[in-house]
């Protein structure tokens, strides 16, 4: 339950308690505006280390002067929030799941053992790795390229 509630609580990304802040500032797309914001500033960033001319105005130059002020503020949480969760994954998670990976393959490899328990042991752990990321990966690769796979395809004759 500790944990459920951990995670509604993480208001920058979209779960129960942002969609709360969400109707309480009065921003209908928060969480694209605040994006948006944050790419601009990367791109004003980049652009200044090439040398190269700016881009316009900001995304946030047509909302009210208050939602603007919301939204820059949102900004700061969702890079902040943004920001722990990737470090925490690349200090904690990764280096357990690399730890898990490699047990796995040992028992997989392991010629002492039996080939059931081999393969049941190490195949498994490596099955309910792999599904998601796998399934995770796919949904990715479907949302980006999927739409202009399907214009490719030849109308069908009846």
């Amino acid at each position: 339950m500790t944990i459920t509630l951990t995670i509604q609580l993480m208001a920058f990304m979209r779960t129960d308690v942002y969609f709360l802040l969400q109707d309480l500032t009065g921003c209908r797309t928060l969480y694209a505006d605040a994006t948006a914001h944050a790419r601009h500033h990367a791109a004003r960033a980049a652009a200044r280390l090439r040398r190269r001319p700016a881009p316009g105005t900001g995304p946030l130059a047509a909302l009210p002067a208050r939602e603007a002020k919301i939204v820059r503020a949102y900004t700061v949480v969702l890079l902040a929030g943004t920001v722990l969760c990737l470090a925490g994954a690349a200090v904690v998670t990764m280096p357990f799941d690399l730890h898990l990976l490699a047990a796995a393959a040992r028992h997989l490899l392991d010629p002492a053992a039996s080939v059931t328990v081999r393969v049941l042991d190490g195949g498994t752990v490596l099955a309910v790795m792999a599904i998601p990321q796998v399934l995770w990966a796919a949904r990715a690769w479907w949302r980006r390229h999927g739409r202009h796979l399907i214009r490719r395809l030849p109308a069908r004759q009846p």
